[in-house]
């Protein structure tokens, strides 16, 4: 067995366990874990049940296939800052404002084309209200209501608006300057 490397009982994982919540490891005791679990071999059994757990369909996540890497690469993070600050970054359909406990807002595509980025496809939603856009969720959020909240947002934002298209059509004629 590798140096470093011991089994705990069930009892010392779980009080490593309650120990742990909630708090960040240093980065010195990062290096250190990261030392210990090098150069250890996993059982082909162990392998097996680590590749069953997140093996497509069974994994509670599945999409049906769908990659997340399908938006095109003239969204950059600039661009979607620009929607976010277009909206000022207020969730479009239950008004939530960025702050502290809200890390971050992400941008949906109101048709859920990701090849169309133009920014009249485009909304802030927070994450509860953009999983709430999936078809599989119990009071899923409309195309409909994403564009009302849009319509709503281009006239209190207009010169924000104008901001976000002539930053797309710039990633645009970078992003096919490069290809062609």
């Amino acid at each position: 067995m590798p140096t470093g490397v011991y089994l705990k009982t069930a009892e010392h994982r779980a009080k490593i366990s309650k120990t742990m919540t909630g708090r960040h490891r240093s980065a010195k005791i990062k290096a250190k874990i990261s030392k210990t679990l090098t150069g250890r071999k996993l059982s082909a059994e162990h392998r097996k049940n680590i590749s069953k757990s997140h093996a497509g369909s069974k994994h509670p996540r599945w999409k049906g296939g769908k990659s997340l890497v399908d938006t095109p690469p003239e969204i950059t993070h600039a661009y979607r800052q620009a929607i976010r600050r277009r909206d000022n970054f207020i969730c479009a359909i239950c008004n939530l404002k960025l702050n502290g406990k809200h890390r971050r807002f992400e941008t949906h595509h109101i048709d859920d084309d990701h090849k169309n980025s133009h920014p009249d496809n485009m909304i802030t939603l927070c994450r509860n209200c953009h999983r709430k856009t999936m078809k599989n969720t119990k009071e899923p959020i409309t195309i409909f209501e994403c564009r009302r909240a849009l319509k709503k947002i281009k006239y209190q934002n207009p010169a924000r608006h104008k901001e976000a298209v002539k930053l797309y059509k710039a990633n645009m004629e970078l992003f096919y300057e490069k290809e062609g």
